[in-house]
């Protein structure tokens, strides 16, 4: 006898897996988070500040150059139908060592120009180390990413979790053997080295072969180079605010839109991880385009969208709350900069599910546009919307720059007869609704006095 209709049951079954799976990614992702922030306030114990700063310059110069030369070795190898066949991933790990070579060999002579922009003795130093750590990122297996393409969400949180784990007992163990930049930065060395060790060891069943098939190679660089100026515009328009500020603010009031953005950020980069191991595999295996894959995917992206939003709400909704109970009064300017930081990331969640859309179906050159438009927008709006509304006109205009992104992506995929924008009004009616609750509730508490959160 039949209980549930078809239809029903199989919306059913796949919300249960798709609970499960977020289940997983949500554990994995909080319990990272709480690593890194105990290894954080561990090291201020150990450590002088001036060691944080110059790791901050060693990470981001380690991150803008792999984002420059990024070709989406990995997403090809989720979005290819042929990901999984060995001389595929076998040709995109050769890819990967060979970038990770050609990485090293190219840093290698800027660093006399380095040495001279920072004119540090200890920056100087330790600016070597990044060539070793090009090199090691390079060797990392594949099996996370086909874990990815393959949505096991238990075995990469696992995997996550305990690379951090072990990551941080290194770093922690050498910053207090050896309380210098060389502490720190052998900790992140020997990080790097778990971290590939363990892509190999907790995913063993692979055979690994240098080779480069003629045919993949050609795939995964037609496919990548769309990838490779996506990675630029948008490590360029999501650093654009940070990099300019500093001209038109005070460095206190830098401070305070860092502490916002920061907070905001916790919930975009969940959603990242949340598109990356669930939206864009999902999509990419699919097989299906237009119309067909609107309707499948359709139920797995109001889901997300949801869960969002109520993160959302609460973050906006207790935005000034946040602050006052997290940091002292110095920083309580920054409760309305994060409430719009909040409406901000609301629009990058969107985003990042239509960008993980358009890279599924092998569109890449969609988030490239797109986070093109993003950055246009913020080198015209965030000077003047800062010139008039000050701090908080910088996240305004992160509201701007992300709906500007959220158009041209929304047109792309409309042509490919793939459109959300009833979901996206509905999920985004949602959001205000319960913003507008926990913020009524928080002044019926006495929580608050102020009758918006936007609002100083």
């Amino acid at each position: 006898m039949k209980l549930l209709p078809n239809s029903f049951a199989t919306k059913l079954l796949g919300s249960q897996t798709l609970m499960i799976r977020l289940g997983w990614t949500t554990i994995g992702y909080i319990l990272v988070q709480l690593i890194r922030f105990a290894q954080n306030l561990i090291l201020t114990r150990l450590i002088a500040p001036e060691l944080f700063g110059i790791m901050v310059i060693l990470t981001s110069l380690r991150v803008g150059v792999e984002l420059f030369t990024d070709v989406g070795i990995g997403q090809n190898v989720i979005a290819s139908p042929r990901g999984t066949e060995p001389r595929f991933y076998n040709t995109a790990w050769t890819l990967q060592m060979m970038r990770g070579l050609i990485l090293a060999g190219l840093f290698l002579p800027l660093l006399p120009l380095l040495r001279h922009y920072y004119d540090d003795p200890m920056v100087s130093a330790a600016l070597p180390a990044l060539c070793l750590l090009f090199l090691l990122s390079g060797v990392h297996g594949m099996g996370p990413t086909l874990a990815t393409k393959a949505m096991q969400s238990r075995k990469i949180a696992v995997y996550n979790v305990v690379c951090t784990a072990f990551g941080s007992m290194i770093a922690l163990v050498l910053a207090w053997l050896y309380p210098t930049v060389w502490g720190l930065v052998a900790g992140n060395i020997l990080s790097t080295v778990a971290s590939s060790i363990l892509s190999y060891v907790m995913f063993s069943k692979l055979v690994y072969r240098i080779r480069l098939d003629r045919e993949v190679v050609r795939s995964i660089f037609s496919f990548g180079k769309w990838i490779f100026l996506s990675s630029i515009v948008f490590f360029l328009s999501t650093n654009f605010d940070r990099l300019v500020l500093s001209k038109y603010v005070a460095l206190g009031l830098l401070g305070i839109y860092g502490v916002a953005r920061s907070l905001g950020d916790i919930v975009g980069q969940f959603s990242l991880q949340l598109g990356n191991h669930l939206i864009f595999p999902s999509i990419s295996s699919a097989g299906v385009v237009g119309h067909e894959l609107q309707s499948r995917i359709s139920w797995l992206r109001l889901t997300f969208l949801l869960t969002m939003a109520l993160a959302l709400a609460l973050l906006i909704g207790l935005s000034d709350v946040i602050i006052r109970i997290l940091y002292d009064d110095r920083y309580l300017a920054a409760g309305p900069v994060l409430a719009w930081i909040g409406v901000s990331t609301w629009i990058f969640v969107i985003n990042t599910v239509g960008e993980n859309l358009a890279l599924g179906i092998r569109r890449p050159v969609f988030p490239a546009l797109s986070h093109g438009a993003k950055f246009v927008c913020l080198v015209i709006a965030l000077p003047i919307a800062v010139s008039h509304y000050g701090i908080m006109g910088a996240a305004i205009a992160t509201v701007g720059a992300e709906f500007a992104r959220y158009t041209i992506l929304t047109g792309a995929l409309a042509r490919e007869r793939i459109h959300f924008l009833r979901q996206d009004l509905v999920c985004t009616a949602a959001l205000i609704l319960a913003s507008i609750a926990v913020r009524e509730l928080v002044n019926l508490v006495g929580l608050s006095s102020a009758a918006s959160p936007f609002l100083l």
